[in-house]
This record gives C-alpha cells, structure tokens and sequence, in this order.
C-alpha cells in the first residue's frame, strides 16, 4: 500500500504541470463522499468558472491569471491537509495510479476550412464532448465540418500544427494545449489561421489524452490530417449554377418556337424568331395619309385623262372650245372625305 506522504508527493509533482491536471489527478484519489471530497469540487467549480469568463471575455488575461495562481496556492494548502481517511486505498502491485485518467467513449468535432484565402485569418474550432448532442448543443454546425468518435479521458490535449518545413501558415491560440473535459460540458479549443502563401499545404491536428502513471504524465495522440488549398481569392459561395432542366428547343416555323424533353445535358441557345411587326399609332396615321394622297393623285390622274382624252378626240373639231375648270361637284368631294374618314378610324380602333 501506498503512505499517505507519497500520494501527497506525487500530487505535488502535478502543481507546476497546470491546475487542470493536478484537479484530475485530486478527483481520483480522494474517497468520495468525504467532507475532503466535497472541498474539492468545491475548488474545481472555482477553477471551472474562471476559465469559462475567460473564454467569454468577463475577465481579463491578468485578473484570470491572478486567480489561477490563488486556486494553485488553494490546491497545496489542500494537498498539505491530506489524511488518510480521505484517500483511496490502492494495492502497491495494482497497474491503476493516482490520478490515471479512466478513458471513455466521446465525440470530436473540428472546423477547418479546405480553402482559405491568402493573408486573411480565418479561425478553426475543435470541440470534444462525452457524447453528440452535448457536442453540438448551441454550435451551427457547417458544411464541411467533421464529427467521428474518439476516445477520449478527464484531462485532454489539443494542437494545430503547422508540418511543413517552410511555414505555410501562422497559427495562434489564448487556450491552453491542456484541459479538463467535464462530462455534462463541451470543452473547446480555436486556433487563429493565416495563410502566407499560395497553393496546397497540409494541417495536422493532434489531440492527445493525457494519463498519469506512476506520477508521470503520458499521452497517447490521435493525429488528423486535413489538406487545405489557399488562394489569393475565393469565388463567392453564393455564385448561381445553372443546371439542365432537361428541355432543349425545337423551331417549328418563322415565329413558333416551342420546349420539348430531351435527355441533352445541356441545351443550346435558340435565338428567337422576332415577331410580326404590328403597326403603332404614328404608323396607323401615316396609313391614313398615304390613302388620301393615292385618291388625291387618282383624282388628278383621272382630271388630266380627261383633259387628253378630250383632247385627242376633239383635235379636228376646230369650232369647240377647250373646257377652262373640270368641276368636282360637293357630293363626291363629301363621299372621298367620309371615306378617308372611315378608313382612318378603322386603324384607329
């Protein structure tokens, strides 16, 4: 069995490693039910509540880190007044330490845009949950984005790296690599991408669950790679694609066109037949002019055939007299009027 002061040192050990681990490494050691155990949700409610007003912006970097450093002075006070009635009693030959993280089933979703832009940040999220619905509770889950299952522990660490040797991009986080993943809660890391240069580079995302054994920590990582293309403009998502409707165009006459089903992927452009030309109102008017200019030179014409017909049949009558006026009496002036009329208010209509 282990003493009482080895179990206190070994917790100690996890101190300087980040409150997360050495609250994790706490949880599994003391006996539940225990006035000490109650002290110690106590303490990581308080550190849990911190980290969630970072991330919301409540506090500041320096008043977070402020009270980091109170809860880690809490946690050795707390470790200090260790009994052992508190602790769990471990066989020495048992393979299962103080503070081993137990391994569940979970759920991982990340966000990494297959394109970016060149020089323009843009952000990638990991989220890792006990199970689905915890994952995507209150996230607008995209298209693009990757859900598989993972195993997954109370303490687990995530990183965005960049594998190539000449820097594709830069890539910045205000999270810790490390944290603790509490079951009713999605724990989340996001990293700030900038792409430098043009063309085709991979991302690698490491996510690693952390173990203590023996009073070192262990890891074992699951790596993701994702290939991202960069460029110096993406096309707008919005852009409209036209696909076949499945018809093409079939002309059938000088002014008739008409769709019929077709199997064609696509369907040729048909210029339309324009269409018969009807006839405005100037040029219903101008019709009406026309007319009454062809019965005004029908009239002439037929005046000055007389006059030459009367001529002619009259040239070896030297005794008669040539007529000086051919008369156009009222009533047939009255009959060409009313029917220019007519025909004018026809077009009109």
């Amino acid at each position: 069995m282990k003493t009482l002061a080895t179990i206190q040192n070994e917790l100690r050990d996890l101190v300087p490693q980040g409150n997360d681990l050495v609250l994790a490494a706490m949880k599994k050691t003391l006996k539940p039910g225990t006035d000490k155990y109650n002290d110690y949700l106590a303490l990581e409610g308080r550190y849990q509540d911190v980290s969630r007003q970072l991330l919301q912006g409540v506090v500041s970097n320096e008043d977070a880190t402020l009270e980091f450093n109170k809860i880690r002075q809490a946690i050795i006070e707390f470790i200090d007044d260790l009994k052992a009635s508190d602790i769990l009693e471990l066989a020495s030959n048992s393979t299962t330490e103080p503070g081993m993280a137990d391994v569940y089933n979970g759920e991982v979703l990340y966000r990494i845009p297959k394109k970016m832009q060149l020089g323009i940040e843009e952000e990638c999220v990991v989220r890792l949950a006990f199970d689905r619905a915890r994952l995507i509770k209150d996230f607008q889950v995209e298209v693009g984005d990757v859900m598989k299952d993972l195993r997954i522990s109370d303490v687990m660490g995530v990183e965005l790296l960049d594998p190539t040797s000449d820097k594709a991009f830069t890539i910045t986080t205000l999270h810790d690599t490390i944290q603790f993943v509490e079951k009713d809660l999605v724990t989340e890391w996001i990293f700030c991408v900038t792409p430098l240069k043009e063309g085709q580079f991979p991302l690698v995302l490491k996510i690693s669950i952390i173990e203590i054994i023996n009073g070192i920590e262990r890891k074992r990582n699951e790596v993701l790679k994702e290939q991202v293309e960069i460029l110096t403009q993406i096309p707008p998502a919005d852009e409209l694609v036209f696909v076949s409707a499945g018809y093409t165009w079939q002309v059938t006459g000088a002014d008739e066109q008409r769709a019929i089903s077709g199997d064609a992927k696509s369907a040729e452009a048909v210029s339309p037949q324009p269409a018969p030309n009807r006839p405005s109102n100037s040029g219903k008017a101008a019709a009406g002019l026309g007319f009454i200019g062809k019965v005004i030179a029908g009239v002439a014409t037929a005046v000055i055939g007389g006059v030459v017909l009367y001529n002619v049949s009259d040239l070896g009558n030297k005794s008669a007299e040539l007529p000086t006026e051919i008369a156009v009496n009222d009533a047939e002036w009255e009959g060409v009027r009313k029917l220019e009329k007519a025909r004018i208010g026809r077009f009109y209509q």
